[in-house]
C-alpha cells in the first residue's frame, strides 16, 4: 500500500514560507536598490538565483509582489510597536518615546530594506486599486501613533492631527539621512519627540 503523503504537507508549507519569506527580502533589496519601476522580476529572480518564472509561483504578478513587501514591512514595524508598548509605563509620553524608538529600531536596523519601500512607496504614484491596499497597510502602522497622540497632555490649541503628522514625517526622514555609528535609532526617535514635545505641553 502507497504511502500517504500527508506527512509531508506540514514540512512542505514550510519550506514555502521560508522560500516566501527570503523573496520579499530580496524583493525589497531589488526595489530600494534600483527602483520599484527599474527592478524587473528577472532582477530579482536573479538576486534569489531561482528561475523568473519561479517567481510567479509565490505571487501572480510585481504588483502583488509589492503589497506583501509592503505588508511585511508594515508587520515588523507593527510588531516591535506593540512589543515596545507591551512593556511600556503607563505615562503617555513615555509611551509614544518607547513607540518612536521601536519604529526606528525597526525601520533602520535588520528590517530597513522592507520597511524602507513602505517609505519610498508613495500611494499617489500607482494605480487606484494598488494605492487603496498600500494605504490600508500603512494605517496600521498610523493608528498606533494617532492612538498614542490623542492621549498626550498638549496644551490647547494644538493640532493633533497635524503634531502626529510631523512625527511621522521626521520619523520617516530619518531614513535618507541616518548613519550607522553615531546616535541608536533607539536615541533618534526618543529626541524628536522630545523636540515636538517642548513647545506643545500643558
Amino acid at each position: 500500500m502507497p504511502k500517504s503523503n500527508t506527512t509531508s504537507r506540514p514540512a512542505q508549507k514550510q519550506k514555502f514560507g521560508k522560500r516566501r519569506d527570503k523573496l520579499l527580502v530580496i524583493a525589497a533589496r531589488c526595489f530600494n536598490e534600483q527602483g520599484y519601476d527599474a527592478a524587473s522580476m528577472r532582477d530579482i529572480a536573479k538576486a534569489m538565483e531561482i528561475l523568473p518564472g519561479t517567481i510567479y509561483y509565490y505571487f501572480p504578478s510585481k504588483e502583488s509582489l509589492l503589497v506583501a513587501v509592503h505588508q511585511e514591512g508594515v508587520r515588523r514595524i507593527s510588531a516591535k510597536i506593540e512589543a515596545a508598548l507591551a512593556k511600556s509605563s503607563a505615562d503617555p509620553w513615555e509611551r509614544l518615546s518607547d513607540a518612536a524608538a521601536a519604529y526606528l529600531e525597526s525601520m533602520l536596523g535588520a528590517d530597513r530594506d522592507l520597511c524602507a519601500v513602505i517609505i519610498a512607496e508613495f500611494p499617489r504614484r500607482h494605480s487606484k486599486p494598488l494605492r487603496e491596499e498600500l494605504l490600508a497597510n500603512r494605517e496600521v502602522v498610523e493608528a498606533h501613533f494617532r492612538k498614542l497622540v490623542a492621549d498626550l497632555p498638549l496644551r490647547r490649541g494644538v493640532s493633533r492631527s497635524l503634531w502626529r503628522l510631523a512625527l511621522m514625517g521626521q520619523l520617516a526622514w530619518t531614513h535618507a539621512w541616518y548613519q550607522k555609528g553615531k546616535q541608536t535609532p533607539s536615541e533618534i526617535g526618543r529626541r524628536l519627540v522630545d523636540f515636538l514635545r517642548r513647545d506643545s505641553e500643558n
